[in-house]
């Protein structure tokens, strides 16, 4: 071989090698019925579907993505961006068949898809019927035969008793052994536990509630005008919680729900007087006529607030003197006959150092605690604010006024309160205090000139020691848990903050105004003029987030909108010379629609019918990512969810095949009648045919 010939040779072989190279290097999708392969190239790109993207650097092999399945069965966009978002390659690919994930025997996903499967379902509801009753069967059996082991167990101890008297005479003993018995579950509270179960499962706790809207044209200084969109939602004890869909272009973008905690509620206080935790103490000394100061009339005379110098004990305490007359003369230890004097003194000592500020609740200041939870373009945000009443707060992208609110009519929140630096008590209605003081100072250190409230029944003789005084003390306030804070009742929970009070309730009612651009641009200018419109079939799924489409297909003679008003829900459609399609989501509860809609276009009102079968679907709409990141759930795992889909379309498929249905009673019928004249013995061969079947068909 010539130099030129190696030459040429060695040229080729580099143009081959750099067109394999270029090759590798290039990009390229390939769809294949709900599988991607995307071949990446070598330097830094984006991977989007649809508009969910993600960055990738230098991947040199090639990626697979699986699509989840939708009810819609909608193509997927596929685009290849390069570091600058510029669109490199794009594919729209198939994702897969939905009744491919709904044809799962003895799956809730087929029970409420019967259409995929129409035989798989039938079977379903047969196998599970006679699961159901072969299990009642069951435990019937176990009843009855635990019955009559125990009617057995019985027997048997009483001739082991009349056994052990024949051995007593004897002299020998007998020891019986006692089994356990096992007692059966009762079916009551199984039932139970499942309706509970299903229940709470089934409950949902925002609702979208009934809204007030109003709207407004403001123009600004500068001649700019616009619109603006309140809604008014009422809040109280049942709806807390409200649930608001931000449209755009028919078109569901995202949703706001406002969630009301609990009010608060601020004591604006009412000082009424201080005091301190007492006990009282009488002070009693008893003098003869014309001796110290029993002199004629010092008892009639006495003030309550005079203190004698027999009695100079009790002037550091408050409370009150008094005297009676008593016996005289030599029998009762005196010179004359005249009566004696009882000088007696009611003194309150106080029991500790605390100081307490007795005080009514003049008024109580609301603060609205509120939280906000948006979901929007697929970006969650929540966040919680605390508003005024009748002043407007900006909050994110809303502004929030609460209009009216109207506090709860408890006792409680009226009655007067005792606080000191370590508790707070709730005074009874009824309840005297016995000591008040005008200021903190006095109560601290100027006790005894505060004022006595209260006179105690005190009965004659040498000494007062026969005095009854009411039982109105702070200190036993203290015994009874129900006066002290914090207090909890079904309507109303008060605690102290610092020296503030705050009750907390949810009874009170409350209107709040909430404005937002977002309402404004999910909001349709209406034109009413003639128009035909017509409503294609609904597609989709119900109770999913997916949702459901219908297309409306409307013409008119100019280019507008029109309200499509129905049972539940309303909303517009584009109208244009050349007929515009437009696609509205809604949401549905139930499998089978059949709604009655109209609309008012001119002076003419249309009748129309929303119709369509929705599937079952209860897998969100999840991110190709995510779905491809994650792993594959069981088949049959779904049987544990107690949420049960709509049956309706399982009935009508049993009554389209009721051939098939006829047979499968009959069959199932002599299985049921062979389980119960053979026993137990043919339930565990069929359990154990049933699970090798579905062991083959996993």
């Amino acid at each position: 071989m010539g130099h030129n010939q190696k030459t040429v040779l060695a040229i080729t072989l580099l143009a081959i090698i750099n067109l394999v190279g270029a090759q590798s290097l290039t990009p390229n999708i390939v769809c294949d019925t709900g599988k991607v392969t995307v071949s990446p190239p070598w330097h830094n790109f984006e991977l989007c579907f649809d508009s969910e993207c993600q960055m990738f650097h230098h991947r040199n092999t090639n990626m697979i993505y699986y699509l989840p399945i939708s009810p819609s069965n909608g193509k997927v966009k596929v685009d290849i961006k390069d570091d600058n978002g510029t669109t490199v390659l794009s594919e729209n690919c198939c994702r897969p068949e939905f009744c491919i994930d709904s044809s799962k025997f003895l799956s809730k996903s087929l029970l409420g898809n019967p259409h995929c499967w129409p035989v798989g379902a039938i079977l379903s509801v047969a196998v599970m019927l006679y699961l159901t009753v072969s299990v009642i069967l069951l435990i019937c059996w176990t009843s009855k035969f635990l019955t009559r082991s125990k009617k057995r167990c019985t027997s048997n101890q009483i001739k082991n008793n009349s056994e052990a008297d024949q051995d007593e005479s004897t002299g020998m003993e007998m020891i019986n052994t006692h089994g356990f018995a096992p007692t059966p579950l009762s079916g009551r509270f199984t039932v139970t536990l499942l309706i509970v179960l299903y229940i709470a499962n089934s409950t949902s706790a925002c609702q979208h509630g009934f809204l007030r809207h109003t709207t407004e044209m403001v123009c600004d200084q500068n001649g700019k005008c616009g619109y603006e969109i309140w809604k008014e939602l009422l809040f109280n004890r049942i709806q807390s919680k409200y649930c608001i869909e931000i449209h755009r272009h028919n078109k569901t973008v995202g949703m706001v729900s406002i969630k009301l905690s609990a009010v608060k509620y601020t004591c604006v206080k009412s000082s009424m007087f201080f005091t301190r935790d007492t006990d009282y103490h009488i002070f009693s000394s008893l003098r003869c006529p014309e001796m110290g100061s029993c002199s004629a009339g010092q008892c009639d005379s006495l003030q309550p607030n005079e203190t004698i110098p027999e009695l100079r004990g009790s002037r550091k305490y408050p409370g009150y003197s008094a005297c009676d007359y008593t016996c005289g003369g030599i029998l009762c230890g005196c010179l004359l006959p005249t009566p004696a004097c009882l000088f007696y003194r009611v003194a309150h000592i106080p029991v500790s150092k605390d100081v307490y500020e007795v005080f009514k609740c003049q008024d109580w200041i609301p603060r609205i605690q509120v939280e906000i939870r948006s979901q929007l373009f697929g970006v969650n945000e929540t966040k919680n604010y605390t508003i005024q009443p009748y002043v407007e707060s900006k909050l994110s992208t809303m502004n929030v006024t609460v209009l009216s609110i109207r506090k709860p009519d408890q006792p409680l929140i009226n009655r007067r309160f005792a606080q000191s630096n370590h508790s707070t008590i709730i005074l009874p209605e009824l309840f005297r205090n016995p000591v008040e003081c005008a200021t903190r100072d006095d109560a601290r250190k100027r006790f005894h000139v505060c004022e006595n409230k209260i006179i105690c029944s005190c009965s004659g003789g040498t000494t007062p020691h026969h005095c009854k005084c009411p039982d109105d003390a702070i200190g036993h306030l203290h015994r009874d848990t129900s006066n002290i804070l914090p207090l909890e009742t079904a309507y109303l929970r008060i605690r102290s903050e610092g020296q503030n009070i705050v009750a907390e309730s949810h009874e009170g009612e409350l209107t709040i105004a909430i404005g937002s651009t977002l309402f404004t641009n999910s909001s349709e200018f209406i034109i009413n003029e003639q128009c035909d419109i017509v409503l294609h079939d609904l597609v989709g799924c119900y109770s999913c987030v997916h949702g459901s489409e219908v297309i409306a297909t409307c013409t008119s003679q100019h280019k507008n909108e029109v309200l499509v008003n129905c049972q539940k829900y309303s909303f517009t459609v584009g109208c244009s010379p050349d007929g515009e399609n437009t696609t509205v989501r809604i949401n549905h509860d139930s499998a089978i629609v059949d709604e009655a809609c109209y609309v008012t276009c001119g002076d003419t009102t249309t009748n129309l019918t929303i119709k369509g079968l929705l599937v079952y679907h209860q897998t969100a709409n999840l991110s190709v990512f995510w779905h491809n990141s994650q792993e594959t759930e069981t088949e049959w795992g779904d049987l544990f969810d107690f949420h049960l889909p709509d049956l309706n379309p399982l009935v009508e498929t049993i009554k389209h095949h009721w051939k098939m249905v006829v047979a499968l009673a009959v069959a199932t019928t002599t299985l049921l009648s062979l389980t119960y004249f053979l026993g137990p013995v043919v339930i565990i061969a069929l359990f154990k045919v049933l699970y090798a079947t579905l062991k083959c068909l996993a």
